[in-house]
């Protein structure tokens, strides 16, 4: 069953309430928040496609965590409006195999953020971004950004030195919650502890 070219869809489908619905793929649909309602009582739901749904985001993946014991694929591939805060809501969802991240331009560093998916989700096969996109900077990118940034370029050190940055610790420690996670992306506590 899909959505009519108004992205709305037809009831029948209350009809087979008791036949269980195993996947959706809502795709392109104006599926929102009070929408999610009706995909959170499919129960035994094992695969979820909410590619390129104009009105997902984070609050939206808040609320997953109701599909837990069965989801084992979702898609959110071209959400515009995901970002790092709500992928972070997934790591309920540890019954997850394969996960589609791709073209999130909410999220600021797609590599970063797909190494800590990985990490959160470990038996899932995360899709999206390189890993290294985002993380590499070449010659040209780097003078470029140094020039145009209102922070000053720190001087460089001989590869045998390491340098702490200004306000960080000489060694690494942890975060007080024994981890760094997503939700810290773009947070005030990003790199707390780290070496530069």
């Amino acid at each position: 069953m899909r959505a009519n070219e108004q992205g709305l869809s037809s009831l029948e489908f209350r009809k087979l309430q008791e036949v269980p619905v195993e996947a959706v793929d809502a795709s392109g649909c104006a599926i929102n928040y009070q929408g999610l309602d009706n995909l959170l009582a499919l129960k035994e739901l094992q695969s979820l496609s909410l590619r390129r749904c104009p009105h997902v985001d984070d609050w939206c993946l808040g609320r997953l965590y109701q599909l837990a014991d069965s989801l084992q694929e979702l898609s959110l591939a071209g959400c515009p409006r995901i970002s790092e805060r709500g992928l972070a809501c997934l790591h309920h969802l540890q019954n997850l195999r394969r996960l589609d991240i791709s073209d999130l331009p909410a999220v600021s560093n797609p590599g970063l953020t797909q190494i800590l998916v990985e990490e959160m989700l470990p038996h899932c096969e995360v899709l999206g971004a390189d890993w290294a996109q985002g993380l590499k900077v070449g010659p040209e990118e780097q003078s470029r950004d140094a020039a145009s940034s209102p922070i000053p370029a720190w001087p460089s050190a001989p590869p045998h030195q390491a340098r702490s940055l200004p306000g960080c610790a000489e060694r690494p420690t942890a975060h007080p919650s024994g981890s760094v996670g997503l939700t810290q992306l773009g947070g005030s506590g990003w790199g707390e502890g780290r070496r530069a």
